[in-house]
């Protein structure tokens, strides 16, 4: 079967989630092409994309927008396939209104893949415009399989962006939790469209480490996240600060792994609190560097006020770390607090500083904690047999071609 993975940006060390499933499918035998709109950072990126060689392989919209460009890819459209160019001639000022040159672009590209099977679109507002495409016939005509994550729910909760198409359709749409199951409903989906498949992680990759004790040396503290507004890391920097008043200087480091808007930002503050040697901002790594983290790390700390499903919390807890987070979105279903780690709410400073207090200061809660994390991410999140029902959302018109070979 032939799957094409549509994606605003390919690839990304944030979203590690669409690799994952991307990899996962050529290995039981499919054929998926990567789409992106906007190209990632092939210099950064997983291993993966290496080995599976995806660079060669992802389809990607020229960075330029110029009318000669577009010509060159109408051109290209044209002698790939005739009829359809002639129909995107025929509505060249309806694309143009609906997204503008961006738009044009995706078309012109997108229709240019042969022998598609269906389109997997990652988040509601690439399946949104990639059904406005099949509806005028600009692409080929089969399903059109949508994942929801967490900024296209909370975009259409804001009223930012809505999804008329995708609910008047009758393709499935994928929910990634029970948190996304309830909002696609109330956006009007019927529930016999939606699949809860959450996004998942290949356990063997991220191995359990029991934690030692520390023997003096800082308890070490582990956050991976975008720096963003929406993971709020002025509570997480809030709770530092608060632990090591309680504590001493000196008990606890805490590491931040990833970037973003905020880091100019947050690495004022951390200035501004005298904390330049209780914390340390490492910037964006790959797969590699944040393995090793997970390995050396004591536990792990997320404040993110806007959530669905956290793919580093299932990481973070594949590897034996305990965590603490805030009770928003899909969190309760990565974390059973007081088993696998400690909730708070997102604006509560004094409760999540009570719960890094407590595992800093209790070894054997660490670790049994953090063996309850495995075992519970092992059980609800492992990538394998949710990567058999997402084949069941796609119409096997053709053979598979055999587990992908290096």
């Amino acid at each position: 079967m032939h799957i094409v993975s549509v994606n605003y940006q390919f690839p990304s060390l944030s979203e590690t989630f669409v690799l994952n499933q991307i990899t996962g499918l050529m290995e039981r035998g499919h054929r998926v092409t990567p789409w992106c709109q906007s190209e990632g950072d092939w210099s950064n990126a997983h291993a993966d994309v290496s080995k599976f060689g995806l660079q060669k392989q992802t389809q990607v919209t020229p960075s330029s927008r110029s009318f000669s460009t577009r010509v060159v890819l109408w051109f290209a459209l044209l002698a790939a396939k005739p009829i359809r160019a002639l129909r995107v001639l025929k509505n060249w000022r309806r694309i143009d209104r609906r997204g503008g040159r961006e738009m044009m672009c995706m078309t012109l590209t997108l229709g240019a893949v042969r022998n598609v099977d269906v389109y997997h679109c990652q988040f509601g507002y690439m399946g949104e415009m990639v059904m406005w495409l099949r509806n005028n016939r600009l692409i080929d005509p089969v399903p059109v399989v949508t994942s929801f994550h967490g900024h296209d729910i909370r975009a259409a909760l804001s009223g930012e962006f809505s999804y008329p198409l995708l609910c008047g359709a009758t393709d499935p749409v994928i929910a990634i939790s029970e948190f996304s199951v309830r909002h696609l409903e109330s956006f009007g989906f019927p529930p016999s469209r939606i699949r809860r498949i959450p996004v998942a992680i290949e356990m063997e990759t991220f191995p359990f480490t029991e934690r030692l004790a520390r023997n003096g040396e800082p308890v070490q503290i582990l956050t991976v996240a975008r720096l963003v507004r929406e993971k709020n890391l002025s509570l997480a920097l809030d709770a530092i600060c608060h632990c090591l008043d309680q504590l001493g200087t000196g008990a606890v480091h805490w590491t931040l792994i990833g970037d973003g808007v905020l880091q100019p930002q947050l690495q004022e503050w951390i200035r501004e609190r005298g904390l330049e040697k209780a914390v340390t901002c490492t910037g964006a790594l790959d797969q590699r560097d944040v393995l090793r983290y997970y390995r050396d790390s004591d536990l792990f700390l997320l404040s993110s006020a806007a959530e669905n499903l956290p793919v580093s919390i299932m990481e973070a807890s594949a590897s034996g770390l305990p965590v603490v987070s805030t009770r928003v979105g899909a969190i309760e279903e990565l974390v059973v607090d007081g088993e696998t780690g400690f909730l708070v709410d997102p604006d509560d400073a004094e409760g999540m500083t009570a719960g890094l207090i407590r595992l800093v200061g209790d070894l054997a809660l660490r670790r049994r904690l953090g063996a309850n994390g495995r075992a519970h991410i092992l059980k609800n999140f492992d990538l394998k047999p949710w990567l058999e029902r997402l084949e069941e959302c796609y119409p096997f018109s053709g053979q598979k071609e055999g587990p992908f070979q290096q």
